[in-house]
């Protein structure tokens, strides 16, 4: 007897959960155990570019016949991976079969297509009332023809990515989120994330803005069970808004375009890890203005919990020097400090060096990094 068949039935089932379901359903003609068995698999997995040398319509009649013959008493994921030739009907279909039959837990569609204007896909209306649903992955050419009654009461992570809207993206998507009272975790990546998102249980957050240098609205943000965010923008928008995030211990800021308004950043002041990457355009002669106004009161952060910062661009300028000697002179708890600089010449490396080296720590196991270009200099303060 082989060492395989050995194995008991949950075993295999687990094992033939992680295979696509064309090789899954190839199976069968080992033995009746393994007709049985592929049935039971409660994952499917389907990529039309597996059934290149055959018509489109025997991809079809599989994902049909396999879908339906299926007796997992739970279908824990449909995967569909579909190029252009996938009609809107089939996969609808496909989705409402695994919505209203089989108590799905996960779903991930991805339409691919080299045509920015080919054919959109809509979803079926079923899929926007799922009690089991837990994690939906949507990407690329879909349409979200979101209804005014949406109940989600079981997703934890969405994903939504080059996605398109039937109607007003701002009043769809907040539809949308107001109908998942236990999302967990939101991904958003769109050319233009004009949007408002307003849920109270996000802990998890993560926008990144794939329109390069286009102009928008803005965006608000208020979820103030956030503990994780990372937000990557290269549109210019008239606004940021983000409300106080008390919870939150991670944040990466990557905004590279103009930002005309910086007092959204004050949501950050309780962030344990904070990386920022803004830009400062408007400043355009050598020396930074004296315009860094130091704040009445010194930040709970610096005095009791911050410890690493890192500066990237670091040119020595009187408004670099002024916030330099504030952070370093204020943080007690401060173990690392990483200036990377560009110096014109070695004489104004050189300044940048001394200047560094001459601020008096606040912390006595301070680690200073200066590095410029590929140099690197390390000073115990």
């Amino acid at each position: 007897m082989d060492t395989i068949s050995q194995l008991s039935d949950d075993l295999l089932i687990r094992i033939l959960s992680r295979h696509w379901t064309k090789h899954v359903m190839a199976t069968c003609c080992l033995s009746k155990r393994w007709l049985l068995l592929r049935s039971l698999v409660p994952r499917l997995n389907y990529d039309d570019r597996s059934f290149r040398d055959e018509n489109y319509a025997t991809f079809t009649q599989f994902v049909y016949r396999s879908l339906m013959s299926n007796k997992a008493p739970v279908l824990e994921a449909l995967y569909l991976c579909l190029g252009p030739k996938s009609q809107a009907i089939d996969v609808g279909n496909w989705i409402e079969t695994a919505v209203v039959c089989h108590r799905v837990q996960a779903i991930s569609v991805d339409i691919r297509s080299s045509d920015e204007k080919g054919t959109m896909i809509s979803l079926p209306s079923s899929m926007y009332t799922c009690q089991t649903v837990e994690t939906l992955d949507l990407y690329n050419r879909l349409r979200l023809d979101v209804p005014f009654s949406v109940r989600l009461p079981s997703l934890k992570k969405l994903t939504l990515a080059g996605v398109d809207y039937a109607e007003n993206k701002v009043s769809s998507l907040t539809r949308l989120l107001s109908g998942c009272p236990n999302l967990d975790y939101l991904f958003l990546a769109h050319d233009n994330l004009d949007v408002a998102l307003m849920v109270p249980s996000l802990r998890i957050l993560r926008m990144y803005n794939t329109g390069r240098y286009q102009k928008g609205g803005g965006f608000v943000i208020d979820a103030p069970s956030l503990v994780s965010l990372c937000i990557r923008d290269y549109v210019l928008y008239d606004f940021h808004r983000i409300e106080h995030m008390p919870n939150l211990e991670h944040a990466h800021v990557d905004i590279t375009c103009a930002v005309r308004n910086h007092k959204f950043l004050k949501a950050f002041t309780c962030a344990r890890s904070l990386t920022l990457c803004l830009p400062f355009l408007e400043f355009t002669s050598i020396e930074t203005p004296d315009s860094w106004k130091r704040p009445s009161s010194v930040p709970k952060c610096l005095l009791h919990s911050f410890e690493t910062f890192e500066w990237e661009g670091y040119k020595g300028r009187r408004g670099d020097v002024d916030m330099a000697t504030y952070i370093i002179t204020n943080a007690t708890r401060l173990k690392k400090s990483n200036f990377s600089s560009q110096p014109r010449d070695d004489s104004d490396g050189g300044r940048i060096h001394r200047d560094l080296n001459s601020l008096h720590a606040a912390s006595p196991h301070l680690m200073f990094l200066t590095q410029e270009r590929n140099k690197r200099q390390r000073l115990e303060i």
